[in-house]
């Protein structure tokens, strides 16, 4: 349980995180939003975005 704890967790997190699928649906979440107009949204996601991944995506769009 201890190696499962300090390990495994923290396996399951990064596979989450790092997992293509995820982030082609975020992007597919972002193009939607913007194809349909919701400006403020994208941008505050695109903040959301930027923040936790620690990148500069270009919003100018």
């Amino acid at each position: 349980m201890l190696w499962l704890k300090h390990h495994g967790i923290i396996n399951v997190a990064n596979y989450v995180l790092n997992s293509i699928d995820l982030d082609q649906t975020v992007a597919n979440l972002m193009v939607t939003a913007r194809n349909d107009g919701y400006t403020q949204g994208y941008t505050e996601c695109t903040q959301h975005v930027n923040n936790a991944l620690k990148v500069d995506w270009n919003d100018s769009r």
